[in-house]
């Protein structure tokens, strides 16, 4: 048989192979349900008119409300008593001004020379530090802990998260991974760390960049006592992540 007649003959078997194959794979998904995201979802949904999701609800946001209280109160008492301020009588605002007059002059001046040709070696010039914090610099240079955002963590389907005051009264929702480990150190008893969440999330997600990786939601197992967390993590999207 040439070409064509083999095409012709086995286009039919395959067409009815294809169509079955779809069939049973659209049954499988009409009948596969997320049960965590469901679960997630009732519980959050306001509307619901089942009594014991609603008491949980009720409860849930006074729970928060509390913990938030707390958590206000300790951070204050911290400030105020263990936080210790170096330099406390500098004027920032004036270094800062200065700070950036200085690099202004420095910039021209490099600006002008390299155009002239000129060129420094290694160590011929002081190295121009930045007004970054010490960690800040370290985690930009990459020695420093890694501290990805996220849109959304989640433990075991349920959000953790802390919502902030801003400086200008608007509130802004955080979910990080500090949340999820206070959340799993309180339900097991046992001392975990967010490095440690944050590791298993960039191994699973295969890099620990995860502005890589934008809008994707990924899910790591964490083992605290006796007791096993799943951890979901979703990456901000493209926009959110280059903020």
């Amino acid at each position: 048989m040439s070409n064509p007649d083999v095409k012709a003959a086995l286009t039919p078997v395959l067409v009815q192979h294809i169509t079955a194959a779809n069939a049973h794979a659209a049954r499988v998904s009409a009948s596969t349900v997320n049960v965590g995201k469901l679960v997630n979802e009732i519980r959050k949904d306001d509307t619901s008119g089942d009594a014991v999701v609603q008491a949980f609800q009720a409860w849930y946001e006074q729970a928060n409300a509390a913990i938030e209280a707390k958590v206000a109160e300790v951070d204050a008492y911290i400030k105020a008593n263990l936080v210790v301020q170096p330099n406390a009588g500098v004027d920032l605002d004036a270094e800062r001004a200065a700070y950036k007059a200085s690099k202004a002059q420095v910039d021209a001046a490099m600006a002008v020379l390299t155009g002239m040709g000129v060129t420094f070696a290694e160590g011929e010039l002081p190295v121009l530090n930045s007004l970054r914090s010490p960690a800040r610099a370290a985690e930009a240079a990459g020695d420093g802990p890694k501290r990805p955002r996220f849109a959304n963590v989640a433990v075991n389907g349920t959000d953790v998260t802390r919502e902030v005051t801003l400086k200008d009264g608007s509130v802004k929702r955080t979910s990080n991974l500090t949340l999820a480990a206070a959340y799993i150190a309180a339900d097991s008893g046992e001392k975990c760390k967010p490095s440690d969440i944050g590791a298993a999330v960039f191994e699973t997600a295969g890099t620990d960049d995860l502005k890589t990786v934008p809008g994707r939601t990924f899910e790591v197992v964490v083992n605290s006592g006796e007791k096993s967390y799943t951890v979901t993590v979703q990456t901000p999207e493209p926009d959110a992540a280059a903020e």
